[in-house]
């Protein structure tokens, strides 16, 4: 099962340098880099963070989405909802799991097909 998980590396400084993003699957992980969704909107030229509705997070819901979804529309379209549920909430450590990011993405089709 495909999962994403998040630390700060020094938890009293909340800083873009002081966070590590990695994805896990069945094949192995690796860190989540910010380049690909900085290509289509690049909201935080540092990179990612969390825990608040700023640029940063907005960064890192974008790079989740696309990430999960390979589909650039899809996360573009869903990456501003996504962050004020779940990146903005986030705490020092955190973990979300790609079926969850598959249901908030067919609540979404719900919500905007009503």
């Amino acid at each position: 099962m495909k999962g994403y998980f998040g630390r700060r590396l020094n938890p009293a400084q909340k800083t873009v340098s002081d966070v590590e993003v990695i994805t896990r699957d069945d094949f192995g992980q690796r860190i989540l880099s910010p380049l690909p969704s900085q290509k289509l909107r690049n909201h935080s030229p540092d990179g990612f963070n969390w825990g608040y509705g700023g640029s940063g997070p907005a960064q890192l819901a974008l790079a989740i989405l696309l990430d999960a979804t390979f589909d650039e529309e899809t996360a573009q379209a869903n990456y501003q909802d996504f962050k004020r549920q779940f990146v903005a909430a986030w705490g020092d450590n955190w973990c979300i799991l790609l079926s969850e990011i598959e249901q908030f993405l067919e609540e979404q089709k719900k919500v905007y097909s009503a």
